[in-house]
């Protein structure tokens, strides 16, 4: 029986994990993290470990189905069931209009690169422009707050050389998205926290992340924004901010320090359930820092002010300058899909809502 080993990886999630794959006879036999790829070193989940099981499942979808008059499911040829469907999406459009013709695209249409791009073509081509996706009902905060307040046409500093990170509402070593470089993000804290860097997390809950953070700060449950509010008030009141960053590239600071100087710690502090100490620790470690990175997860996103929350996570990474500059590496400029080019400049607000087809 002929056995080869074949790099590729895993199309279970964005995480994209390496992998190798042993076959027998041309036929998949196992799978496996592979432990030589510099990025992943051999991180394999338990959902690519279930490849070869999903596989061979007695209930997968081998073929199209069509439902039939009295429920059942029946097999039906691709280019049958292309046909079909557009003879009633075509049906459709011509008696309700281009708008009555919506598409949803899930998180998992990200495992082929070219799902974005066509289903923006098609849409164009029919004329609607009611097109969701994921982002559309978790964390549309983080697309609404970067028009609001604008964008830096480069990458924000890597995690692999960062001094500090602070993670709000995120726990990546089990939901393995966010706050840490997608790949072994185990290893990655690990090796962070090894040459010093502090972690600081904003959580309700003392998660696995939060359980290795150098400062955890455990709030009730929807205070996040108050508690950045905060903290971007120490930082401008302490100095921490990068004032000539500011001055070259940032318009409405002082608009921002206003904003803020109601939210002393020791006013958000008891409506926090915190120390205000605490909160001047975290002000501190990361605005006194020379490298950093701040990023939310979807839990204080889903809180009631996501929008809010993700505008001030921005505003604490520009007011303490945290993005490359010009000459610095880019950690990641892209893999399977086309590079980006990455600038030094700042890139200012645009419309967040309230434009175009009103639903």
């Amino acid at each position: 029986m002929a056995t080869e080993t074949k790099p590729s990886y895993c199309r279970m999630c964005f995480t994209a994990c390496a992998m190798l794959v042993d076959f027998e006879d041309g036929v998949p036999v196992a799978v496996r993290g592979d432990k030589d790829n510099p990025v992943y070193k051999g991180f394999f989940c338990v959902k690519g470990q279930q490849l070869l099981a999903a596989r061979s499942h007695p209930e997968r979808l081998l073929h199209s189905q069509k439902r039939q008059p009295d429920g059942s499911y029946a097999p039906i040829a691709s280019q049958q069931a292309f046909d079909e469907i557009a003879e009633k999406l075509a049906a459709i459009r011509e008696k309700y209009g281009p708008r009555s013709i919506a598409i949803y695209s899930g998180t998992f249409s990200t495992a082929n690169p070219a799902s974005g791009t066509l289903v923006t073509a098609w849409m164009k081509a029919l004329g609607s422009r009611m097109a969701f996706n994921s982002n559309t009902i978790d964390q549309p905060g983080k697309a609404l707050a970067q028009a609001l307040h604008g964008a830096w046409m480069a990458p924000p500093q890597d995690f692999g050389t960062a001094d500090v990170a602070l993670l709000v509402g995120l726990n990546p070593l089990v939901a393995m998205s966010g706050g840490v470089p997608l790949g072994n993000m185990g290893r990655f804290l690990s090796d962070a926290l090894a040459r010093g860097m502090q972690v600081v997390a904003i959580d309700p809950r003392r998660t696995e992340t939060a359980r290795r953070a150098t400062l955890h700060l455990q709030p009730v449950p929807g205070e996040d924004a108050a508690i950045l509010a905060a903290m971007l008030n120490v930082i401008f009141a302490e100095g921490l901010h990068d004032a000539d960053f500011c001055a070259e590239n940032v318009s409405g600071v002082e608009a921002l320090r206003a904003a803020v100087a109601p939210f002393t710690p020791q006013s958000v502090g008891p409506r926090a359930g915190l120390d205000p100490a605490e909160i001047v620790r975290a002000a501190r470690a990361f605005g006194g820092a020379k490298r950093g990175v701040a990023t939310a997860g979807p839990g204080p996103n889903m809180s009631g002010n996501g929008t809010l929350l993700e505008y001030l996570v921005l505003a604490l990474n520009t007011v303490c300058g945290r993005w490359l500059r010009e000459g610095e590496r880019v950690a990641n400029p892209g893999c399977v899909v086309p590079t980006f080019s990455a600038k030094a400049q700042a890139m200012g607000p645009w419309p967040a809502w309230g434009y175009g087809e009103k639903l």
